[in-house]
């Protein structure tokens, strides 16, 4: 079968879309609408992610956030996918860029004659999708920079970070995202702010450790008996 159809990235964001686990296909189309029409960058935990066209930067733990999968389901299926050489996958210390190899086969020259208006339209949907991303060159320089993005809905700026290292050390922090970031999906969907789940967890062991800390002060002191010898 032969021909086109378009597929506004609005979809993305679809209640419908991502209302139940993905299927294989649906996963694999929304790979072609997350990835970038133009050349772009993203920051997480402080890394500029370079990201050109035809190209996205989503973590397994994203990606199986995103689909309703299992991390081993998302690896697996992207393994296929290289085999079949449809993408190729490089890890960065900090997430993963995925890129579509053939992806200007499914963005056809006709398909980018489209009006400058179309163009710009599909452009603002897909910054919507990713933070960072397909930002115009005048904004660049009123950019927020994150430091860790788990996903859409927990990031967590320079400056709530700073926030947290006025109460707690550098790896205090570091040790509760690494928690959430594998934290079950269900339970952390709950979550909406990155600072204010981190400082509540941050919190709580801070309570658990100074309530360890007084009780062991209360404790009271062992007294010990001594026998003496009684030898005639």
């Amino acid at each position: 079968m032969e021909g086109w159809i378009k597929l506004h990235r609005s979809l993305l964001e679809s209640d419908f879309w991502k209302c139940e686990p993905f299927s294989r296909g649906q996963a694999w189309v929304d790979l072609l609408m997350l990835a970038n029409f133009k050349d772009s960058f993203f920051y997480k935990r402080g890394v500029k992610i370079d990201v050109k066209r035809g190209q996205l930067g989503r973590s397994e733990v994203e990606l199986s956030d995103r689909w309703n999968w299992s991390r081993t389901k998302v690896r697996k299926f992207l393994k296929d996918l290289e085999k079949e050489q449809q993408i190729k996958v490089v890890k960065t210390s900090v997430t993963q860029v995925v890129t579509i190899l053939k992806y200007d086969d499914f963005q056809a020259e006709e398909q980018q004659k489209d009006s400058k208006r179309t163009a710009e339209e599909q452009q603002k949907d897909n910054r919507k999708t990713h933070i960072k991303n397909d930002k115009k060159d005048n904004k660049e320089k009123n950019e927020e920079e994150y430091y860790y993005i788990i996903n859409e809905k927990l990031k967590l700026s320079f400056k709530d970070y700073e926030k947290l290292l006025k109460s707690y050390s550098p790896s205090e922090v570091d040790a509760k995202i690494f928690e959430l970031e594998n934290y079950d999906l269900k339970k952390r969907s709950k979550y909406k702010s990155m600072y204010l789940t981190l400082n509540k967890w941050l919190l709580k062991d801070r309570k658990e450790q100074e309530e360890k800390q007084a009780a062991k002060k209360e404790e009271p002191k062992k007294e010990h008996t001594y026998i003496r010898d009684a030898t005639f």
